[in-house]
């Protein structure tokens, strides 16, 4: 079902539609891992690959129409500096995709990989170095590092003006106070726009998050509560799991514990979203694992009203959410000529990313 809506003023047209959508499976072209979807009998979909996909498009044309229009002289584009450590490959997967995102939306990277020998001292130089540069507009350490490293320290060194992962003291105190901070953290920031996708108004919501990690289960508990949510926050000493989960509108799972929620934990009709990734073992694949998140989606799927599937849920919001946290970052270092108009464009733009129209079908800056 789409439901189309467009939007238009002076500035710019968008033409929208709503991605809650029933199909069999859902394949995330970056992994290459399948999510079967087909037993999702009453749950409709959350598709964060096609959300994601229509951000993107978004961002691109945000990048050139604002060079277009407000920058005669057609001002540098967006930067990214990134630092990554070690062999990890998780670690350079992942990055990998993020400077092919990069290439798509017209962002420019630069960055380092560092031997996992290098001392400490060298990288804070670094990330130094990135901060002191006009043409980098955020910083990404890449996590999670080796652990000879003192991960905190080489994070909190970046300027909070560049910390596009939203990861710094004080993005994170501003979010504790309820204040906006100047990055908010991409996965939760990715949570929200996909629950505000099926539900435009939190406000008097009983929400469950399991999980309280500083990445994902605290700063999506204090985004939640900033909505008006009524906010239950779960960790490993929980005494009654199933019980403080059975009455939420909004479940947020972010534990990595293969199937660790059931359907008889859910009420009817409740928003589920899966953040946990896990490779478990499956022979009838190729490289012989599946990967999957903490509910058992068969049996939730029963039950909710709407379910985010792994993969294809979670994991391509975190990275549309870190390019719009950079191009957020470009537009304050570049356009103070034309601020009202500029902030006028964020503004209608937040309106429809955290919304119901959140699909952008078309797009016109």
């Amino acid at each position: 079902m789409f439901t189309k809506f467009v939007f238009q003023n002076s500035r710019f047209r968008l033409s929208l539609c709503q991605s809650t959508m029933n199909f069999s499976t859902l394949t995330c072209p970056h992994t290459g891992f399948t999510a079967d979807v087909s037993k999702a009998t009453n749950a409709q979909i959350i598709n964060g690959l096609e959300i994601s996909k229509k951000i993107k498009s978004l961002l691109r044309s945000e990048i050139k129409y604002l060079r277009n229009t407000f920058s005669p002289s057609h001002s540098a584009r967006p930067k990214l500096g990134y630092v990554i450590v070690g062999d990890k490959p998780d670690s350079h997967l992942y990055v990998r995709m993020k400077k092919r995102t990069c290439r798509q939306i017209g962002i420019d990277t630069v960055g380092k990989k560092f031997h996992e020998s290098t001392p400490q001292c060298e990288i804070e130089d670094y990330v130094k170095d990135l901060n002191s540069d006009p043409s980098v507009n955020g910083i990404l350490v890449q996590l999670p590092l080796p652990d000879k490293y003192d991960s905190t320290r080489i994070c909190d060194m970046i300027s909070h003006e560049k910390d596009v992962d939203g990861i710094h003291p004080l993005n994170m105190g501003a979010m504790a106070r309820h204040e906006d901070p100047f990055f908010t953290p991409c996965t939760p920031k990715g949570i929200m726009c996909l629950i505000k996708s099926v539900c435009p108004e939190i406000r008097g919501k009983k929400a469950t998050v399991i999980g309280r990690s500083n990445i994902v289960g605290m700063p999506i508990s204090m985004l939640l509560q900033k909505e008006f949510a009524t906010v239950t926050l779960c960790h490993t000493y929980t005494q009654n799991l199933k019980d403080e989960i059975s009455n939420a509108d909004i479940v947020v799972s972010a534990t990595g514990c293969p199937y660790l929620i059931k359907g008889d934990f859910i009420k009817s009709g409740a928003i589920v979203i899966d953040v946990g990734t896990q490779y478990i073992e499956d022979q009838s694949r190729k490289n012989g694992k599946r990967l999957v998140g903490d509910i058992d989606f068969q049996s939730v799927s029963t039950q909710a009203g709407y379910v985010t599937p792994v993969p294809g849920g979670v994991g391509p919001m975190t990275i549309s959410m870190l390019m719009d946290n950079l191009v957020l970052a470009w537009k304050r270092n570049n356009f103070d000529h034309a601020r009202d108009q500029v902030e006028a464009l964020e503004m209608s733009k937040r309106e429809f990313m955290f919304s119901s129209s959140i699909s952008m079908d078309h797009n016109i800056f």
